[in-house]
Parts: C-alpha cells; sequence; structure tokens
C-alpha cells in the first residue's frame, strides 16, 4: 500500500512539474465600410489545426503553408456592413483540443444622413443601416386613401406597426341619389356608402306626390284625397277633401230607404231627402 502511494505521489509531482500552455482568447478584428483592409493571421500547423469558416463581402481569404508555418491574409475593401462580429476561421490546438474562434467585424466609418419616422431611427446614407432614436411624431400619413370601420373613418400611418390615425372622424352621408321607389344612397368622403328610405312628412296626404328631400326624387304613388259631404239644403251634397279642403261638383242624395214614416238617409251625408214612403211599412 506504501508503494503504491509513493507512486502516485511522484505522478503528482511530475505533472506540477510540466509547462502550463496559456489558454488562447478568441481574436474580433475589425475593418471599416469601404477602407481597404488587409490582415494576416500566422499559426504553426505543428500546434494547431486549422478550418477557414465565413464569408465577408469583398474580403478575400487566402491560406498558404510553407513547411509547419501557415498564413491566413484577409485583404480587400469591405462592400457591407456586417450584423456583429463574422466567424471567419476555427483553430484547434492539438493536445487539449481547445478551440479558438476568429471573427471579423465590418462598421460604418460614421453614420450620417436619413431622417427618423415614428417607427425607426435614421437610415446611415453610407452603409444602410438604422442609428438613432425614432422620432414619435414623424408619421409618413396615407392621404390617398381613407381607412374606415362601421362609424368613422381616418387617415392612417403608412410606417408598419404605427396605429396613429389623422383627421378622424364619423361618417357623414351626403350626395344623396334615388336607387328605387323605396330608397336612396348617401356617400360619405370617405367612399363608404349607406342606403336608407325615403322621407317627406307629407307622405300619405291626399293628391300629394311624396318627394324625398335629401335625393329630391318623387316617389311612390299619390294617395286619394278623404272626401266628406256638406248639405246643399236642395236635394244635393257637395264633396270636400278633410285634408286640402278641394271641393267637387255637387252631387244629388243617395242611398238609404224611405220608410212610412220617415225620409230615406243619404249615406254620404248623413242628410235626410225626398218624401216618405207611405206603402213601406
Amino acid at each position: 500500500m506504501k508503494k503504491v502511494f509513493a507512486v502516485l505521489l511522484v505522478l503528482v509531482m511530475a505533472l506540477a512539474l510540466l509547462p502550463v500552455r496559456e489558454a488562447r482568447a478568441d481574436t474580433v478584428l475589425q475593418a471599416t465600410l469601404g477602407v481597404p483592409y488587409s490582415h494576416q493571421l500566422t499559426f504553426n500547423s505543428n500546434d494547431l489545426d486549422f478550418y477557414r469558416a465565413g464569408v465577408i463581402a469583398g474580403i478575400s481569404i487566402v491560406q498558404e503553408q510553407i513547411g509547419s508555418t501557415r498564413t491566413l491574409t484577409l485583404s480587400g475593401t469591405p462592400t457591407e456592413v456586417t450584423n456583429g462580429p463574422i466567424m471567419i476561421a476555427i483553430g484547434k490546438e492539438k493536445g487539449s483540443g481547445s478551440t479558438i474562434y476568429y471573427y471579423l467585424t465590418v462598421v460604418c466609418p460614421g453614420h450620417k444622413g436619413g431622417e427618423p419616422t415614428c417607427t425607426s431611427g435614421p437610415i446611415c446614407e453610407i452603409c444602410g443601416r438604422e442609428y438613432g432614436e425614432k422620432d414619435p411624431n414623424a408619421h409618413d400619413w396615407d392621404m390617398d386613401n381613407w381607412t374606415t370601420d362601421g362609424t368613422s373613418h381616418w387617415h392612417a400611418c403608412k410606417n408598419d406597426p404605427c396605429t396613429a390615425r389623422k383627421d378622424e372622424a364619423e361618417h357623414a352621408y351626403e350626395n344623396w341619389t334615388y336607387v328605387d321607389v323605396r330608397t336612396h344612397k348617401g356617400t360619405c368622403v370617405c367612399g363608404k356608402e349607406r342606403t336608407e328610405a325615403h322621407y317627406d312628412e307629407w307622405e300619405g296626404k291626399c293628391a300629394h306626390q311624396p318627394h324625398c328631400e335629401k335625393c329630391d326624387h318623387d316617389y311612390g304613388e299619390p294617395a286619394p284625397h278623404e272626401m266628406y259631404y256638406r248639405d246643399l239644403n236642395n236635394g244635393q251634397h257637395q264633396p270636400y277633401c278633410y285634408h286640402c279642403d278641394t271641393h267637387f261638383d255637387p252631387e244629388d242624395h243617395s242611398g238609404g230607404t224611405a220608410t212610412c214614416t220617415a225620409e230615406a238617409v243619404c249615406e254620404k251625408c248623413g242628410q235626410k231627402y225626398g218624401e216618405k214612403d207611405p206603402d213601406n211599412h
């Protein structure tokens, strides 16, 4: 047992004396849009296996191997800004298996131009990316079209997903036009239409042709006169209209039956007329 312990102790001491390889940190390189860029990475292939990874627009990546020295040369003029660092190479240390990542990020030389809107900051005229702050009042109103619902209309902002409204108002219908004998149609400024029945406060009155005030059109049929009769005390009565007081030609009393005790009663005006009938008991 003592011999086993002694062997383990020797091994631990030997490991402690071995050199410790410092872990390699990931490398992030930076280039500027539109500015020529060149950079070379050098590796010892005895220590590191190297693998090429991503591609950057405008940047060429060339590998060379001379003896145990491997180089990775990046050169060119970046044509696009990257969305953060792009992985361009992967190195794996032999023995430890540790992985090292190499990145390149392309930045704008300095944002400028563009106007903020209610939903985004300015768009840089150099790199085409958004920067800065939004302007909550910078709406792009759709003045050529109305947005509507059942009760109102408004001009909407075209910047999605903004829900701001301009010139909002309830529907107001005008320019009424005749549709048929029952209805007319009005149009709102937003284009929404409404159909409703004609109306005339004199509708149903005698000899009156209904005329709708909204669409300025006659509709329906005139109603007949509602007559009453005035006795003329000469065996006749004269017809009059209750509503318009129009009078018509006198008429003879008519209807009713005379009896032995009473004259006939006119069925229109209710007045007695003619002679008694002595034979009608």
